[in-house]
């Protein structure tokens, strides 16, 4: 009777140790799959910081007497700073 429950016992373990790794590995791949089916607005997104006082010191100061309204009025309209490099 021991030598049974015994047996079953480890033949529950082994079970438990070959099966749970799969299961694992299914969940991952579910995620993988959520993920590449997710809308691209719906991931979270690595964003540079904006480097606004460069650029201010720039039109501020280093070109603040050669840069004309018309330009002026065109770098205030300027969302980012990579607008702002290619304006500069």
């Amino acid at each position: 009777m021991a030598r049974q429950l015994w047996t079953r016992s480890l033949a529950l373990v082994l079970a438990l140790l070959v099966l749970a790794p799969s299961a694992v590995l299914a969940q991952k791949d579910k995620d993988k799959k959520t993920r590449a089916e997710q809308d691209i607005s719906e991931r979270p997104h690595n964003i540079k910081k904006e480097k606004t006082n460069v650029f201010k010191k720039w039109v501020d100061e280093d070109v603040a007497y050669i840069i004309t309204e018309d330009e002026k009025r065109a770098w205030k309209k300027l969302q980012n700073d990579a607008e702002r490099e290619k304006f500069s």
